[in-house]
């Protein structure tokens, strides 16, 4: 008799053979047996003979969620940067300049300031200089548009005034919110979190004025 070993045998020899299967299938169910022997080494493998869902190694699963971790951290950290650039690049405040000459009497109308324009604001800085009783003292105005702020509410060591002209708007004060319109005046002591923001649909005018006695 003559066997083929390339693939499952007749009826006709596996009668000749007896009982069992013949050479051929067992070959074949070895072959069968090693491919999904190696199909399990790796990073998928199947659920059952009958299924063909596949599950995630441990390992593999364990690895895609740190990845997917590191990448949320990363998407954090671009938005932080990329505000902290904006308000960086939108932040109008003025520092006093405490080595400037001595400011003079007199009085400076606003068509001798020259505006700074930022996004949303325009600022006029009318002195900004040392006193015979301050280190530094600032003054200005400030116009803001519809929606718009100088700056984060922020805090410095200078005591602080600020003056609503015109428009409506809100300022923020040491905690609190106040809502604000024209004559409506801010005060702060030094390190106080404050801001104001044009809530209206017009333009905000304000003034301010800060200042650090010397020897403080």
């Amino acid at each position: 008799m003559e066997s083929h070993e390339s693939g499952p045998c007749t009826q006709q020899q596996k009668g000749q053979l007896g009982l069992g299967p013949c050479v051929g299938q067992i070959r074949f169910r070895e072959r069968l047996s090693s491919r999904r022997s190696e199909a399990s080494v790796g990073t998928y493998y199947p659920r059952s003979v009958a299924s063909s869902a596949w599950t995630e190694d441990p390992d593999t699963r364990s690895l895609r969620s740190r990845l997917r971790d590191d990448i949320h951290s990363h998407r954090t950290l671009l938005f932080l940067t990329t505000r902290i650039l904006m308000t960086t690049e939108n932040d109008t405040t003025v520092t006093n300049d405490t080595r400037a000459p001595k400011l003079p009497d007199g009085v400076r109308t606003i068509d001798q300031v020259t505006p700074e324009q930022f996004p949303g604001c325009t600022v006029f800085v009318h002195y900004n200089g040392p006193t015979d009783q301050l280190s530094g003292v600032s003054m200005g105005m400030a116009v803001l548009d519809a929606g718009a702020s100088p700056h984060e509410p922020h805090q410095h060591p200078e005591e602080e005034f600020m003056l609503v002209a015109s428009g409506t708007g809100e300022i923020e004060c040491g905690g609190s919110t106040t809502q604000v319109g024209p004559g409506s005046v801010m005060y702060c002591a030094g390190d106080t979190l404050h801001g104001i923001l044009n809530t209206g649909d017009d333009p905000l005018t304000f003034y301010w004025s800060k200042w650090m006695a010397k020897g403080a």
